[in-house]
């Protein structure tokens, strides 16, 4: 339980399990609350509020309540518990500021989580701990809903190995192992970290089968260390149609039509291979605008802003935009002609989700999460390792008009799940019952 993150040593954790398991429920609730008050003394809390929770599911948002910006791991928290917090069946906790405790949510970090305002994207958390109580799950279901490294994953690892709580979490991708050359170093370094606090889990949730299968291989893997391993389930998310509204940007009669990629600054977003499709077929004679939206900081600084200012220096019509807010992202995707996501791995694929959400037909990856997302139409599937068959794709829908109705109507045809789907089948992953949400 919150012992676990009250004291980080691990050997004092092994003790103490030791002891619970030889007392009553009552005496190792009695204990746990004495060790919990013995450290907020030594730490200058003597009067420091500490709730045992046991009948509701402890859901750790740290990232996503003390940060404003809104990543993909963020959105998928903020719309799966958005729904289901007013069940009253939630208890959001983040991490202490030293990373040995759970405690409870100010309102406007719970306000991040259930009621984001995305003009706050810049916002960060700065309450003081000592103003919250100390959260203590016991006997219930702690739900992982995010990433986590450092300190937090050691803590909530000791919290899964030593205590008597149900552990879930959902999980999204191994790229940081499975296709470490792709990452920087760092990340391979937290990912591990991650991992090594997973292994403790007694549940993952994958946000597609195709990650699901990559997870299950680490658990298999565990069975070498004499440890069973989270049982490895699968929710696809969903996509949820975006009606069409007066207003939505068209381009007009003598506009060239727009040609939109989105994605970060990594390499296995493979964008040099887009863009060198697109030097190919301006060079063939087509007309078309590329435009590159996604990830941080400064385009210049890599190499896809090199190639674009390059390639603009010849007079093609090529613009990157980085540091978007999701109105200008939504816009982009309606105005597009199409859009190309031809990414070498992902654990899902959210431009394929978005750009299929707003009916816009999308040239992609023909394996792994993408290729399912596929399945129900609207998309051309490429290898992206072929550059070749990367410039064939953009090229027809480019200038076949046929092709590309025929892909609208396969996309109006859909029958996606919504986020209310989702976030009921991951409450019914997580408490093993069904039922519709508050």
């Amino acid at each position: 339980m919150a012992v676990s993150g009250c004291f980080p040593d691990h050997n004092l954790l092994l003790g103490l399990s030791r002891d619970i398991s030889e007392a009553t429920e009552r005496e190792a609730v009695a204990r746990i609350l004495h060790h919990c008050g013995v450290w907020a003394t030594r730490h200058g809390s003597a009067q420091r509020r500490i709730s045992v929770v046991d009948d509701k599911i402890v859901a750790f948002v740290n990232l996503t309540g003390r940060f404003g910006f809104n990543s993909g791991v963020q959105r998928v928290t903020r719309e799966t518990l958005a729904r289901w917090y007013p069940s009253g069946e939630i208890e959001l906790t983040v991490m202490t500021d030293d990373g040995t405790a759970l405690r409870a949510l100010g309102e406007s970090e719970a306000d991040r989580v259930i009621a984001w305002n995305q003009t706050k994207s810049d916002d960060t958390s700065e309450l003081d701990d000592d103003d919250f109580a100390l959260i203590v799950p016991w006997r219930t279901t702690l739900f992982l809903p995010e990433i986590v490294s450092g300190t937090n994953a050691l803590t909530l690892g000791a919290l899964a190995r030593f205590t008597p709580n149900t552990c879930v979490a959902l999980v999204y991708d191994s790229i940081p192992a499975s296709t470490g050359f792709a990452v920087p170093r760092l990340e391979n370094l937290r990912f591990s970290t991650y991992l090594s606090m997973l292994k403790y889990f007694d549940k993952g949730i994958a946000i597609s089968a195709s990650s699901a299968e990559e997870f299950q291989g680490f658990t298999a893997a565990l069975e070498a260390q004499g440890l069973r391993g989270p049982e490895i389930t699968s929710v696809l998310l969903p996509i949820e149609h975006i009606p069409e509204t007066d207003g939505a940007d068209e381009p007009s009669a003598d506009e060239l039509p727009l040609v939109l990629s989105v994605g970060s600054n990594e390499p296995r977003k493979n964008q040099l291979a887009v863009i060198y499709a697109a030097e190919v077929l301006w060079r063939r004679g087509l007309a078309f605008r590329l435009q590159i939206v996604g990830g941080r900081g400064d385009t210049g600084l890599t190499e896809i802003g090199e190639a674009a200012r390059a390639l603009r220096s010849l007079g093609r019509s090529i613009e990157v935009l980085r540091d978007v807010d999701e109105s200008t992202l939504s816009r982009a995707y309606k105005s597009a002609r199409f859009s190309v996501f031809v990414s070498l791995h992902e654990g899902y694929g959210l431009p394929v989700a978005e750009s299929l959400a707003v009916g816009t037909p999308v040239v992609t990856t023909r394996y792994g999460s993408t290729a399912e997302i596929a399945e129900g139409g609207g998309c051309i599937l490429v290898d992206p390792r072929d550059d070749d068959e990367i410039v064939e794709a953009i090229a027809s829908l480019l200038t076949d008009d046929t092709l590309l109705g025929s892909l609208n109507e396969q996309i109006d045809a859909r029958r996606d799940a919504t986020w209310d789907d989702y976030a009921v089948a991951i409450r019914a992953s997580v408490t093993g019952e069904s039922g519709a949400l508050a």
